[in-house]
């Protein structure tokens, strides 16, 4: 499929079925989440992986928009980590950690995978909310979304939002 393609392609999932993800493909989603570029190759993020039922259900209710997350077969948190001391890369973090978000999206959508995002920073009562579910203690380590995974039955149509007066050419 062409990059374009899959990027049309890829929308909110927030229907599941039960069936698993099997361990080979959540290795390649992570991966992809990976391979994104990152100020001085600092790769500033941490991936927690949630399949168990209880913590599901939990984030599930964790705020309004992550309902879904009751169906999903994995959850995707995806944090950043701001103590890098590298004066070069500090202050990039949240970029580094968006675009290992998207490229976790897309490589869900190559695998027929569908996937919701749900953003959380820089809403602080939802960051320690989140991190006291996780037990996340370290205060470098910062929640910026969850990204519900599963297979559904309702697949996403092609989409398009091309959009020519948000675009200035400067020649």
């Amino acid at each position: 499929m062409k990059v374009n393609d899959l990027i049309k392609k890829r929308g909110s999932t927030r229907s599941f079925n039960q069936e698993v993800i099997s361990d080979e493909d959540l290795h390649l989603i992570l991966e992809a989440g990976m391979l994104g570029p990152s100020a001085c190759n600092m790769r500033p993020y941490h991936f927690y992986v949630i399949r168990n039922k209880d913590i599901l259900n939990e984030l599930g209710d964790f705020h309004k928009y992550t309902n879904m997350i009751k169906q999903a077969n994995v959850v995707i948190v995806v944090a950043m980590i701001t103590n890098l001391n590298n004066r070069l890369a500090d202050g990039y973090q949240i970029q580094d950690a968006s675009v290992a978000t998207q490229n976790i999206l897309l490589q869900a959508t190559d695998l027929k995978i569908g996937s919701c995002w749900c953003g959380v920073y820089p809403r602080i009562e939802l960051v320690n909310k989140l991190k006291d579910i996780l037990n996340i203690k370290e205060d470098y380590i910062t929640p910026i979304n969850l990204i519900a995974l599963g297979y559904s039955d309702n697949i996403q149509e092609s989409r398009g939002f091309y959009d020519k007066d948000k675009v200035t050419f400067i020649q």
